[in-house]
């Protein structure tokens, strides 16, 4: 399998703009505000009578929302990395070198409740592609001079090996256009496109 990258600039989008960005920001903030109060008023009274009339198990629910990958053998779940939090440095680095600082962009810590594999412990990004019954993920590293970078990995769901496949550097990797067979992501300023060629 063969990882081509290509790189082009992203066309300055009108958020950009100082004025602009002030007024999504309130806008944000106010809808923000509106949907606590809904879910004050609404959703927490349903869920509260939810769990008691049907006896709804929300820790099993929120665990299989944190996995990542589970057999017999492994059980890898998916920890968030709030910020500030110094001892995951080298993942908020990450994240704040591609997006502003109130800007938000999902890092995680993989745990691993199953046998040990060579992905316990990585910091990973939310993108996420099945491949050959293996995944396709982005792995968070300190790379050269102590700066962090990233690369994309294939996780070798049988026997929890990691195959690295191609240095991505400072970029966020967040989607697979199936029809081009490319992976897509970028930063504020660029877009980055990984095109996936098989061998025959």
């Amino acid at each position: 399998m063969e990882f081509i990258i290509e790189i082009s600039r992203r066309k300055k989008s009108f958020t950009e703009y100082p004025v602009i960005r002030e007024l999504v920001g309130l806008g944000i903030a106010v809808f923000g505000l509106l949907t606590i109060c809904f879910f004050v008023i609404i959703v927490a009274p349903f869920e509260w009578l939810k769990n008691k009339l049907f006896k709804t198990k929300a820790g099993a629910e929120i665990d299989e929302l944190n996995t990542l990958f589970k057999t017999d053998k492994y059980h890898l779940t998916l920890d968030f990395i709030d910020d500030p939090n110094p001892e995951h440095q080298i993942a908020l680095d990450f994240i704040y070198s591609i997006v502003e600082f109130h800007d938000e962009m999902p890092v995680f810590i993989v745990k691993n409740k199953g046998q040990k594999t060579e992905l316990d412990d990585s910091y990973l990004t939310a993108f996420e592609h099945k491949i050959n019954n293996n995944l396709l993920l982005q792995r968070v590293r300190l790379g050269e001079n102590s700066l962090p970078t990233s690369e994309l990995i294939e996780f070798v769901t049988k026997t929890g090996e990691v195959i690295v496949h191609k240095e991505i550097g400072i970029y966020e990797l967040d989607g697979f256009d199936l029809k081009k067979n490319k992976i897509t992501g970028g930063t504020m300023k660029e877009y980055i496109e990984i095109e996936i060629k098989t061998s025959t």
